[in-house]
Parts: C-alpha cells; structure tokens; sequence
C-alpha cells in the first residue's frame, strides 16, 4: 500500500460540499448506533483529503461562507438566544467536529487540509467510539491508492459504483455522489437507488443542479428530475433542491434525494437551514 499524496483541487470545499458534508455528517451521527459496525459505501468516494488553495479556491464561496455564517449565528444566539441560530449550529456541529477530529481546520486557514466524504464519515464514526466497514469505489486508481492508505486497510476498489451497488446486500449508509449527470447516467442513478429502498439500505444521492445560459434549466437535468418522480416519488422521496445566489450556467445548485423518511428529515433539516444561512434559494 503506497503512500498517498493530498488533491490540490480547487473545487474542494465549494459550495456543493457546504451543503452535502455538513448532510452527511449529521445523517451518518444520527445512524451509528451504540457497539455495532458502522458500514458505508460510496459510489464516487474521490480522495480522502484536499489541499484547500489559498489563491483561487471555490472552497472561499462554499465552507468559507458557511463558516463566516455559523460565527454569526452563534453571535446572534449568545446574544438573544435566536432559535433559527440554535438550528444551524447544531445542524453543522457534527460536520465541523469531524472536520477538527479528523485532522482538518475549521474554519479553513492556510496550508490546512479539507477532510473528504469518506474521511468525514470516519470522523464521526470514531468519535462515536464503534467500528467501520467502508465499501469504497472510484475509477481512479491514484484515488483509491490513497482511499486504501489513509483508512489503513483495503477500503476501495477501481470499479464502477453505479454496478457495484447494484450488488450491495446491506449498508448503514450510502452516498451516491456523480459529479456530473451525463447522457446514460440518469437510469443507473436510478437502478441504483431503487435497488437501495429494495435492500432497506439508507442513502443520500447528491446530484448537481445543472443549467443553461437562458438561466432555465439543463435538459438533461430536468429528464433526471421528472424521471427521479416516477421511480422514486412512490417510496416517499421528493428532491431537496438549492440553487445558488449567482445564476451560473452548468452547475448552478444542487438536488438531494434522501431516504426513508427519517433519513430525509434530519437532512431537510440541515439544509433548510444552511440555505437560509448561505442565501441560497430552493427554486
């Protein structure tokens, strides 16, 4: 097992991972039960931790602005013991202690490291004091070369996760995280998911919200919305959607679908609260 070397990637920490971490984080705090494994599996897990850059980074608009905003919130609340402030301070506080348990810095500073999906869930795992299967998988073999060394043990595998989860028989937890929605992926998202409710498996699937330069809608966004209805709407799933506080075409927000029921309400919880702290607006 060779030793992994740290994403410089400037999309980390953006504001897709200001919502969907902070998610995770809280859902996965809410499943680990007392002295039982934890088992997580991730589609597109990516690297275990990022090198946030200081010049340029889309992390300045994403946990930048989140962590600017939980300091307000936590002003307004020990000043006047705001309710919507109580909220969004514990809907992050088990993001932000994963992020300083694991390593990371919160509010990111210089030269600080940005925890990924899969390093976040073992945060909280640990913290919990249980242990932890994770069934990990990414295309890319530096990836999963630096999955396998941060955790320690054979956790990734170089396959395609839409297929592998489709032979998943349990799990605690899964995320379901494409970082683009292309042409052929609406189905598989779907399959899968649909093979998730089948097993009774929790899950969160983030998708990105995608738009055009009209300001409308990306059409293959909108076939994976109507699509996602009909499959899933009958298993009580309806779209947690954000759009962000700039109109940009491509990807402009994001949509989560949760599950069971509740799974989806600590989620809406936490991101009703993180859209209203951040600005963001859910049409």
């Amino acid at each position: 097992m060779s030793k992994r070397e740290p994403d410089h990637g400037s999309h980390a920490g953006n504001e897709g991972d200001a919502l969907k971490h902070p998610v995770l984080a809280g859902v996965a705090t809410h499943l680990v039960k007392p002295g039982k494994v934890f088992v997580y599996a991730e589609s597109h897990a990516g690297r275990p931790e990022y090198v946030l850059p200081m010049a340029n980074g889309k992390w300045k608009a994403g946990i930048g602005e989140l962590s600017k905003a939980i300091e307000k919130a936590n002003g307004q609340y020990i000043a006047s013991g705001d309710e919507q402030a109580r909220i969004l301070l514990a809907a992050t506080q088990a993001f932000v202690q994963a992020v300083k348990f694991g390593g990371g810095t919160w509010p990111a500073i210089p030269k600080g490291f940005y925890l990924g999906s899969t390093a976040i869930v073992k945060a909280v795992i640990q913290q919990a004091g249980v242990g932890f299967v994770f069934k990990l998988y990414d295309t890319d073999p530096n990836v999963c070369n630096a999955l396998n060394y941060c955790h320690l043990r054979q956790v990734a595998e170089c396959k395609d996760g839409y297929d592998e989860l489709l032979k998943l028989q349990e799990a605690d937890l899964v995320l379901v995280d494409p970082s683009l929605i292309r042409e052929g992926d609406i189905d598989r998202i779907l399959l899968a998911l649909e093979h998730l409710v089948s097993k009774g498996i929790p899950f969160i699937c983030w998708t990105p919200r995608l738009g055009n330069d009209a300001g409308q809608p990306a059409a293959i966004y909108a076939e994976f919305l109507a699509d996602a209805q009909k499959r899933l709407g009958g298993f009580g799933i309806s779209p947690l959607l954000v759009r962000w506080s700039k109109w940009r075409a491509r990807t402009c927000g994001c949509c989560l679908h949760v599950w069971p029921g509740h799974v989806q309400a600590v989620a809406r919880q936490i991101v009703d609260e993180i859209r209203k702290a951040m600005g963001w607006d859910e049409a």
